[in-house]
C-alpha cells in the first residue's frame, strides 16, 4: 500500500473539461505544441525545443518519436534523461540541469499548469509494454493515479507504480493493479512515465536517486481496466387525459435496449420514450428494464389516470380550385366541438367544420385549424398553395409522383415512385419545419424506419439531386 505524490499535482484543482477522455494511449499520433516541435499528441512533455530562454544553449529533446522498433503499431514513445534544461523555462521552475524524459496524459507540468485529464471511473488494473536501460545509480518510474478535489486539497483516491532499474532489451508487458485508499468517485486520471524518477516523487523512502543523463525508459500501448457500471433505470412521464408520454432518463454505458409494461396487462414497448393511450382510468404500475453491455436495472412507477376523456386530434384536408379552396375536417373530438380556422392570409377566418374560402391571390398559405371539446384542444396547419387556373402560371394539382402507404405509419412508411432516380434523397420535416430524419435512395421504392419518431403529422420532400420533385404529408401513428 502507498501513495506516492507526484511534484505539483496534490497543490492544484483541475477543470472537468473532458471527462473519461484517455486518447493516444498508443502513442500513434504526434505532433507540435506550445514546447516542442514534436510530441505525442494529448500528452505533455519537458521537450524545450521550441521555448527556451537562452537560443546560446542546446535545444533539450528527452521524449522521443520511437519508430525502429515500436511495441505495437507503427510508432513508441522513448523517454531519454537529458542535460541542458539550465537554459528551459523547465530548468528554472525546478532547478535542475538534469532531467529525465517524461510523458504525462494532458498538459506539460510546467508551474501553473496540473498534470492529469477529467476522469470519473475507477479502473481495476492498468497494461503497458515497455522496454528500458536505466544507467546504474538512476531509476525510472511509471505512476498512475485517480484523485479528486475536496474543495480544500486534492485526494489521492488509487494508485499503481512501477519502478525501472538495468537493462531490459526486449518488449515486456506488465500489468499493474490499482490500490483504493478512499470510497469516493475520482474526478482526475494521472497517468506519467519518466526515464528518471526525480524530481516526480517526493516519498520514496528516501532521497530519489538524481537522475543520470542516458538512462532510457520506451512504453507504448497503455490499456486501462476498468469495471463495467451497472446501468441505472430512471424515467419521468407527462399525461393528457388518457395519453401518457414516457421519457427516458437513464444512465446507461454505450448502446442500451428498453422493454416497458405499462401496467394495465396489455401495453408494452421497446422504444425509448414511448407514448401509450390508457383504455380506461385508474392507476397503474409501469416498469421500465434498461440493459446494456455491463447489466441491467429495473425502475418503477405509479402512474394516476384521472379522466376517460380521450385528447381532440386536429386534422384537416384540403381541395383547390384555381383561388377558392374547399377544407375538409378530419378531426377527432368528442361530443359538442368548436372550430377555429385561420386561413393563413392575415384577412380570412371561419367557425363552421368544413369551410370554402377564397384567397384573392396567387401563393402558399399557412392554414391551421384549432378545435375544442370537453376533454381539450388541439391545432393542426398546412401550407396551402393556389393558384388561378386562368393565369395559367402553374399548373394545378401538380403531378404526383408517388404513391405512399402505409398511412398513418406504424414501424415504416414506403414510398413508390412513377420514375427510378439515380441519386435521390427524401426529407421528414415535424409541424414545425424541424426535420426529423434524411434518407437517401437510389431506385424507385423507398422504405423508412419511422420506429424512433414520435407520434404525429410529417410533411415529406422528395428531390432528385438538388431539384424538388414532389411533397406530401403523413401521420406516424405507433401500436
Amino acid at each position: 500500500m502507498f501513495r506516492y505524490n507526484i511534484f505539483l499535482i496534490t497543490l492544484l484543482s483541475i477543470s472537468p473539461l473532458f471527462i473519461n477522455s484517455q486518447t493516444n494511449m498508443d502513442f500513434e499520433i504526434w505532433g507540435p505544441s506550445l514546447t516542442s516541435d514534436l510530441e505525442p499528441t494529448g500528452w505533455g512533455s519537458l521537450n524545450a525545443d521550441a521555448f527556451i530562454f537562452s537560443l546560446s544553449h542546446p535545444l533539450v529533446t528527452s521524449t522521443l518519436q520511437e519508430t525502429s522498433n515500436p511495441g505495437q503499431g507503427m510508432t513508441s514513445v522513448k523517454l531519454v534523461t537529458s542535460s541542458g534544461y539550465n537554459s528551459s523555462y523547465f530548468g528554472n521552475v525546478f532547478g535542475l540541469d538534469t532531467m529525465g524524459g517524461m510523458v504525462s496524459i494532458g498538459m506539460t507540468p510546467y508551474l501553473g499548469v496540473p498534470l492529469g485529464v477529467p476522469y470519473t471511473q475507477k479502473p481495476t488494473s492498468v497494461d503497458l509494454m515497455y522496454k528500458s536501460n536505466i544507467i546504474s545509480g538512476d531509476t525510472g518510474v511509471f505512476l498512475i493515479q485517480v484523485t479528486h478535489w475536496n474543495g480544500s486539497q486534492r485526494v489521492i483516491d488509487g494508485d499503481a507504480m512501477m519502478l525501472f532499474t538495468g537493462n531490459v532489451s526486449n518488449w515486456s508487458t506488465i500489468s499493474l493493479p490499482l490500490t483504493y485508499y478512499t470510497a469516493n468517485t475520482p474526478d482526475t486520471l494521472v497517468i506519467l512515465a519518466s526515464s528518471s524518477a526525480s524530481p516526480w516523487l517526493n516519498n520514496l523512502g528516501g532521497p530519489s536517486p538524481s537522475p543520470i543523463p542516458g538512462s532510457e525508459l520506451i512504453i507504448d500501448n497503455i490499456v486501462l481496466n476498468s469495471t463495467c457500471p451497472t446501468p441505472i433505470a430512471n424515467f419521468t412521464h407527462l399525461s393528457q387525459g388518457q395519453s401518457v408520454a414516457f421519457f427516458d432518463s437513464s444512465f446507461t454505458t454505450g448502446l442500451a435496449t428498453y422493454s416497458w409494461d405499462f401496467g394495465d396487462g396489455a401495453g408494452t414497448s421497446f422504444l425509448p420514450s414511448p407514448i401509450y393511450y390508457y383504455t380506461a382510468p385508474g392507476t397503474y404500475n409501469v416498469c421500465l428494464i434498461v440493459t446494456d453491455s455491463c447489466g441491467s436495472d429495473t425502475a418503477c412507477q405509479n402512474v394516476t389516470i384521472s379522466t376517460g376523456c380521450p385528447p381532440p386530434i386536429a386534422f384537416f384536408t384540403y381541395i383547390p380550385n384555381g383561388l377558392t379552396v374547399s377544407f375538409s375536417d378530419q378531426s377527432t373530438s368528442t361530443g359538442t366541438t368548436i372550430y377555429n380556422w385561420d386561413f393563413g392570409d392575415g384577412i380570412g377566418s371561419s367557425n363552421i367544420q368544413n369551410p370554402i374560402y377564397s384567397y384573392i391571390a396567387n401563393g402558399t398559405y399557412t392554414a391551421c385549424l384549432t378545435i375544442s371539446d370537453s376533454c381539450d384542444t388541439s391545432s393542426f396547419c398546412l401550407p396551402v398553395i393556389v393558384f388561378d387556373s386562368i393565369s395559367g402560371t402553374k399548373k394545378w394539382p401538380p403531378e404526383k409522383l408517388y404513391s405512399l402507404y402505409p398511412n398513418p405509419a406504424h414501424g415504416n412508411i414506403n414510398i413508390s415512385l412513377s420514375k427510378s432516380l439515380s441519386s435521390g434523397n427524401v426529407i421528414i420535416c415535424n409541424q414545425l419545419g424541424v426535420i426529423v430524419k434524411i434518407k437517401d435512395f437510389k431506385g424507385s421504392h423507398i422504405k423508412i424506419n419511422t420506429s424512433e419518431i414520435s407520434n404525429g403529422f410529417y410533411y415529406f420532400t422528395i428531390f432528385e439531386n438538388t431539384k424538388k420533385l414532389n411533397s406530401g404529408s403523413f401521420i406516424i401513428q405507433h401500436e
